[in-house]
């Protein structure tokens, strides 16, 4: 056995079948009668009840607010303002509510156009040049600002350009949208929302097979930041096949393509320290890949398909060996929210990814490879 620091033995892990792995401690929250959604500006799990919104906190662990919200309905989507002075509720197709978290007075929101046919897809908080919020709708989007009182919220800008947008997938920590447009749901636009103003990037088309014509859905998508470049993560259901394309304000461009090599799958991503992620909902594995680990165009996965492996822990009290169980032994519910969690609604429990980057340098063939790999890593200490 070998000794740690200050003459104690130290803590040996046994390795397990895993190159991605839960961490230990999961977030808990209660899921009875409540409705649970997942707020990245301030990574809280949020639930509602029909009277009260209660945030728990992934940083701390604990219950983090709670806000008074007695309504009997159902709600699409909820998110607290950037200094945590109102929840944005929208549970209308034509309205939002900006509920005040100290007083319970309620701003709402209607879009514009919204006796003709548009209505409201989702909402987000902006910030800057931007407004404090804009909302998505159908026929376009449209920037909110409130007053000095913040009472009160009134339109003062639209985002030109866009039109008949069917659904969009947001990422608070970018401040960006990628919006579907287009009857037939072929083209896809990201919007930034900058502190000097809106950028709109180039419209593209992603999906180019002639073989695959049907609509874009987006579960199929996801936007990050990989090295540093903002990015657009496609999945092909159809061709079993993740194209990755580089977002720019003047072009957009494709980076590479990952096979997935299964059949009839569906699967979700999540990104961990510039690594994307697939995983396989039906089988429960994991792929890994590195964008910059690529050849003509095409990046190969990092390592063999495997398990997400569980927490590591110490079962025995008189042993210092942590073992890892796999993942589905700690999980009923797989529900994956970018870039790296697994919400359990079932058992109400909040899960955050974590590489295991012993094994996955163990599973490279090529120690040079292995080492650069390592150095690129953020954790690789």
């Amino acid at each position: 056995m070998q000794a740690g620091t200050a003459g104690l033995p130290q803590i040996i892990t046994e390795q397990t079948n895993s190159h991605v792995r839960l961490r230990s401690s999961p977030l808990r929250f209660p899921v009875d009668g409540h409705q649970v959604f997942f707020d990245d500006g301030h990574d809280f799990v949020v639930t509602f009840d029909g009277a009260d919104v209660h945030a728990y906190s992934l940083l701390t662990g604990q219950k983090a607010r709670s806000v008074r919200y007695n309504l009997a309905s159902r709600l699409d989507s909820i998110r607290f303002s950037p200094n945590l002075s109102f929840i944005m509720v929208k549970r209308h197709t034509n309205l939002v509510e900006l509920v005040n978290c100290l007083t319970g007075e309620t701003i709402s929101v209607t879009c514009k156009s919204s006796q003709k046919g548009n209505v409201i897809i989702g909402c987000v908080w902006t910030g800057g040049e931007c407004g404090d919020f804009a909302l998505i709708t159908h026929h376009g989007i449209e920037m909110f600002k409130l007053n000095a009182r913040a009472d009160a919220a009134k339109s003062f800008k639209t985002v030109k350009g866009i039109a008949h947008i069917n659904w969009f997938v947001y990422n608070h920590s970018l401040r960006c949208a990628l919006v579907c447009t287009g009857p037939r749901k072929a083209a896809v636009q990201a919007i930034q929302f900058c502190s000097s103003g809106p950028i709109k990037m180039p419209k593209f088309e992603p999906n180019q097979s002639s073989s695959d014509s049907r609509p874009l859905a987006l579960q199929d998508f996801t936007i990050c930041k990989l090295y540093n470049k903002l990015c657009c993560l496609f999945i092909s259901p159809a061709r079993q096949e993740m194209l990755v394309f580089q977002m720019g304000r003047e072009a957009v461009g494709q980076r590479c393509s990952c096979s997935l090599f299964t059949v009839g799958e569906t699967f979700a991503v999540s990104v961990l320290d510039s690594l994307v992620a697939v995983h396989t909902l039906g089988d429960k594995y994991t792929i890994l890949f590195d964008i910059n680990v690529q050849e003509n165009g095409i990046a190969k996965p990092l390592a063999p398909p495997l398990p997400i492996g569980g927490p590591r822990t110490i079962e025995d009290p008189n042993s210092l060996i942590a073992t890892s169980k796999p993942a589905a032994h700690y999980l009923r519910d797989w529900c994956f929210s970018s870039p790296d969690l697994i919400i359990d609604k079932v058992q109400g429990k909040a899960w955050e990814l974590t590489l295991q980057l012993d094994n996955l340098a163990s599973s490279m063939r090529n120690e040079v490879h292995a080492l650069q790999f390592l150095l690129q890593r953020e954790n690789s200490a």
